[in-house]
């Protein structure tokens, strides 16, 4: 069962899928990437984020993956959170023609949440490209209606099951 206090920051792989991988890289080396890029130690890396360096090297390594605060906190240099989310696009917001709408951590941290809870009611274990396309609609769905709406999640999870 999750630590609840650990619902905003990271679930370990043992409790949540790799939900965010993209056929065979995860998200622990386009966050290595990024870090790289602005030629960062992990050390120097956590402090501008505000992030623990265990953490970081956590989610480095692939041990975790990160929730809504730690996105938040990873994308805060202008990184874009889709493409560390999966990959796909841009690494940098300024490379994009026209930027996504800004992230809203706490929706996307209560749309996780829900999405592992209902996925683990169901005692479903879909792919992870299924789990991120799912959270990826759900999320869309929410930032249209301004809020998670009941019966939302348990739509989408259909798709799936």
């Amino acid at each position: 069962m999750r630590n609840p206090k650990k619902l905003d920051s990271e679930a370990t792989q043992a409790e949540a899928p790799r939900f965010l991988a993209e056929s065979g890289a995860h998200i622990g080396a386009r966050i290595r990437r990024v870090r790289e890029t602005l030629g960062l130690e992990q050390k120097a890396f956590g402090s501008a984020i505000g992030m623990p360096v265990p953490t970081l090297k956590g989610l480095e390594g692939g041990k975790s993956i990160p929730g809504g605060k730690a996105i938040l906190q990873l994308c805060s240099p202008g990184v874009n959170a889709n493409w560390l989310l999966t990959g796909a696009g841009e690494m940098w917001l300024k490379d994009l023609v026209r930027p996504p709408p800004a992230l809203n951590a706490a929706l996307l941290s209560s749309t996780l949440a829900a999405v592992q809870a209902d996925i683990a009611r169901a005692r479903l274990a879909p792919s992870p490209e299924k789990h991120a396309e799912v959270v990826a609609l759900v999320y869309e769905h929410c930032l249209a209606a301004g809020e998670l709406q009941p019966g939302v999640v348990e739509r989408y999870i259909k798709l799936i099951s």
